[in-house]
């Protein structure tokens, strides 16, 4: 009971931590939506290309970062996800090979095969003309190549996201509680 007490706060607090290790960074938070999942995520399933799963994400670029890791967390109300390269995530004809992981069912799983995305479209929205270092808000389109750490499954990602708040103030945690025996077992987003 110690243990499943133990992970299931940890995977509440896990976002919450990465949030809070960004906090003094330039950072862009906003929301979006994972649309066009290719057949090999779920070959049982021939209406895959059709699910849809809204998220909230956080975005830190490396070149706004002192040259660092570049960072994407897209959080679903049953778990997250984390991409990291070193380099940028800029427009791109070309699959890059990135670290990614997940948390799902408060177990933290780095994934098995590596994920490659491809950013087809990184535009400042405003001000506009601005260059990524003065934007207030940014619009991300990018495929992920071994979504889930399935070979072949394939997912386009869209998001909005502003120009988060740089007073370099930590997130404050509250004392969580988590009532484990209420938990139900969650899935991958887009399939409830």
């Amino acid at each position: 009971m110690f243990k499943k007490i133990t992970l299931s706060i940890a995977g509440f607090l896990s976002p919450l931590m990465f949030a809070a290790s960004m906090a003094s960074a330039t950072s862009f938070v906003g929301g979006g939506i994972l649309t066009d999942y290719t057949q090999a995520c779920d070959p049982d399933d021939p209406y895959i290309t059709s699910w849809e799963s809204s998220m909230t994400m956080t975005f830190r670029p490396s070149e706004l970062n002192a040259g660092r890791v570049s960072n994407m967390a897209l959080q679903f109300t049953d778990g997250t996800l984390h991409f990291s390269r070193r380099g940028t995530f800029a427009p791109s004809r070309r699959f890059n090979a990135v670290d990614g992981a997940q948390m799902y069912d408060s177990q933290y799983t780095p994934y098995s095969l590596s994920p490659r995305i491809r950013v087809i479209k990184r535009m400042v929205t405003y001000p506009a003309g601005a260059s990524l270092a003065n934007a207030q808000s940014v619009y991300l389109e990018f495929l992920v190549r071994n979504h889930w750490g399935i070979r072949g499954c394939e997912v386009r990602v869209e998001a909005m996201l502003g120009q988060a708040p740089s007073s370099g103030a930590a997130v404050a945690v509250e004392d969580a509680v988590v009532d484990t025996e209420a938990a139900t077992p969650l899935g991958r987003p887009g399939r409830d």
